[in-house]
């Protein structure tokens, strides 16, 4: 099982932290999430390998799928 790269849950990572860890996929996450927040008001949490975009609207589904229930 592969591990957070932010142990620390207290801590929300800046974006900073963000763009230097994901590196060229910072973009992808940032879709990724401005989804969530802008079709749900919480946010779940759940852990999808994303090694590029190919797999992207197969995600959007599957928030789609995880919040509606």
């Amino acid at each position: 099982m592969e591990h957070s790269i932010f142990m620390d849950k207290l801590k929300v990572p800046t974006d900073a932290e963000l763009r230097r860890v994901l590196g060229d996929k910072y973009k992808l996450w940032m879709e990724i999430r401005d989804r969530v927040y802008e079709k749900y008001p919480e946010g779940r949490g759940v852990r999808i390998p994303v090694l590029n975009s190919s797999a992207q609207e197969d995600i959007f589904r599957l928030i789609d799928i995880k919040l509606a229930f």
